[in-house]
């Protein structure tokens, strides 16, 4: 029977090698269709400083600052801050343009979106840029038809953080914002459901051990069993889980491994990992992708035209002030 083919990823943070890793692997599989469950365009507030020999990385999520010493090549650290944006430049990077960019990398396919609480553009805007992409559709609080009896329903409502990113509220205000999705269901027919956040005891554990799903949005799958449930946000707690009668999964690359990996990175030559799932709606097929991004693909891609071109629309600032 011949099957339809959706690649599910998250978190992207505009690594484009990763996005290029994520092309790459829908061509190989010849998938139909791709769903990014948010934060597709890069991080702001990061930085890079020297101190002696040796550069410093720094985030503001209070992780502890990564060394990252001479013997790294400037490729490593162009994947670094081509997805990274110095705070001092935070406010004048133009997201609009870079969204645009990736996305046109990214109409090859079918491709269904939600915007994340990393996502830092107006939601106006935010529309806008993905009207002008052909092959790109936004799905929050939207339901969608993609084949046959088969359809897609978006929510990036988050639980509120510590950073007081976008789209943040709390377990009342999360439960009835999912009320208004009631509308768009019939349980009569199969339907895939797209968040940013995980539920709560389902991929959303950070590395102290901590759940940070929402109760809320657990409650809602559990009621309504969409076929499948899937969602990025917590990078760590990636991997595939059964929620009753729905299958689910924490589908979130790990778009810098610094951030999480900060101890390993001079043992290594991954430098990021494209990770997801390949789902088919018709057989049930599910398969886990791991694709590790190392020194060896990012000096591949180097070459390749339109990384130059990201490069400056990310960064928006001469290497000098790096290396």
């Amino acid at each position: 029977m011949k099957g339809y083919k959706i690649l599910v990823t998250s978190d992207l943070h505009g690594n484009l090698y990763i996005i290029n890793k994520l092309i790459e692997v829908a061509r190989k599989y010849k998938i139909d269709a791709i769903i990014i469950c948010g934060d597709i365009l890069p991080k702001g507030k990061f930085s890079f400083f020297r101190i002696g020999n040796n550069l410093i990385y720094t985030s503001v999520f209070g992780i502890p600052p990564a060394l990252i010493s001479n013997d790294v090549d400037s490729s490593h650290l162009k994947l670094i801050g081509m997805g990274l944006i110095p705070e001092s430049l935070y406010k004048h990077i133009n997201y609009n343009e870079i969204l645009k960019y990736i996305l046109e990398k990214l109409s090859e396919f079918p491709t269904y979106i939600i915007q994340g609480n990393d996502d830092l553009l107006e939601p106006e805007i935010w529309k806008k840029t993905i009207e002008e992409v052909p092959n790109i559709l936004d799905i929050n609080k939207r339901k969608c038809v993609i084949y046959g009896e088969w359809s897609i329903i978006g929510f990036n409502n988050i639980l509120l953080t510590p950073w007081n990113t976008r789209f943040e509220m709390d377990e009342v205000g999360i439960s009835k914002e999912l009320e208004k999705l009631l509308p768009l269901i019939d349980e009569s027919k199969k339907w895939i459901f797209v968040t940013h956040m995980p539920p709560f005891g389902f991929g959303d554990q950070l590395t102290n051990g901590f759940s940070v799903g929402s109760k809320s949005l657990l409650q809602f799958i559990k009621k309504y069993s969409p076929t499948y449930s899937f969602f990025g946000h917590i990078h760590e707690a990636f991997g595939r889980f059964n929620i009753e009668n729905t299958t689910s999964a924490n589908v979130s690359s790990l778009w810098n491994i610094y951030d999480w990996s900060a101890s390993k990175m001079k043992h290594t030559n991954t430098i990021a990992q494209f990770r997801g799932i390949i789902v088919d709606i018709l057989t049930s097929d599910l398969k886990i992708l791991k694709e590790n991004i190392t020194l060896d693909y990012v000096n591949k891609c180097l070459h390749l035209s339109y990384f130059r071109k990201y490069f400056k629309l990310v960064t928006d600032y001469d290497d000098k002030e790096i290396y």
